[in-house]
């Protein structure tokens, strides 16, 4: 559930680099690259939201839906960590362990059961 206003946080943060000049940009305009990297948390940040009231409600898709996002978010996250400046980077590192272990979780038994087993 901390996952929609974490990405939105981050797709702020980014924005923020950008317009003062901080992520490389190719002249005036923002490459692809950025804009692709500013777009995605507003995308993982919905589907955080999808995914958080399914657990909620112990919905099956959720389990799934959970597992996908945060396989795909770690890899974004650490690509940002590369063009952030160095006192940033533990709030990304710190964004990444909970993923790691929240994957673990998600793969215990009796977390399984209850996503996973017919109602």
């Amino acid at each position: 559930m901390l996952g929609t206003p974490g990405n939105l946080f981050f797709a702020g943060l980014l924005a923020a680099l950008v317009s003062v000049g901080g992520p490389p940009t190719s002249g005036y305009s923002l490459s692809l690259f950025w804009k692709v990297m500013i777009f995605t948390p507003f995308l993982l940040a919905f589907i955080s939201l999808i995914a958080s009231i399914g657990i909620l409600t112990g919905a099956k898709y959720a389990w799934y839906l959970s597992i996908i996002l945060w396989i795909s978010s770690a890899p974004y996250y650490c690509i940002i960590a590369l063009f952030l400046p160095p006192n940033l980077k533990p709030i990304i590192i710190g964004a990444i362990t909970p993923i790691i272990a929240l994957i673990i979780y998600f793969q215990t038994k009796p977390v399984k059961n209850y996503f996973l087993k017919p109602k």
